[in-house]
């Protein structure tokens, strides 16, 4: 179907950014057409203290989405944490299948030289987690490099059937 989706992770300040007072920002989100799902208070991806969240519409909404996502971060980490981990603006996590992780990489880094030669943005994967069907890729560089390089990392993540299944869990 036309959906696509993208998981990421964000800090506690984001996650209340992206939420708003009263949901009022997640409604204004939603209101685009998208889809707009983030984890329960407290509720973090294993081995993190960052919460995951779904993107979900028509690509060029889950791109309107995904751009909020950045500014939201963007403004979160312009400003101290009262408490625990800061905001880093020139980063984005994404929950990637186990199985799309070499989709992105490619044969020899192929597919990921290419993606970040076109956008000037770094990706890079951690380690599997025993137990855990996703992984962090962190894309780096600037708002817009980054943007850029989750654009088609997006493209690449929808064309997996498992990811597409799972997209929309957050609660982990």
């Amino acid at each position: 179907d036309g959906i696509y989706y993208i998981k990421l992770m964000v800090t506690e300040p984001v996650a209340s950014a992206i939420i708003g007072k009263g949901g009022s920002n997640m409604k204004a989100m939603q209101e685009m057409g998208g889809i707009v799902k983030i984890s329960g208070s407290g509720v973090y991806f294993p081995t993190s203290n960052n919460r995951p969240v779904c993107l979900g519409g028509a690509p060029h909404v889950v791109g309107e989405l995904l751009q909020v996502i950045l500014d939201r971060q963007a403004e979160a980490s312009a400003k101290p944490p009262a408490n625990g981990p800061s905001t880093d603006a020139s980063a984005l996590n994404l929950l990637v299948p186990n199985c799309t992780v070499s989709r992105l990489i490619g044969p020899g880094g192929e597919v990921r030289n290419e993606m970040c030669m076109q956008t000037g943005a770094k990706l890079s994967a951690r380690d599997r987690i025993p137990g855990v069907l996703e992984r962090v890729v962190t894309l780096s560089g600037t708002p817009e490099q980054i943007y850029a390089l989750a654009q088609l990392v997006i493209d690449k993540m929808n064309l997996c059937p498992t990811f597409r299944e799972g997209a929309q869990t957050v609660d982990y």
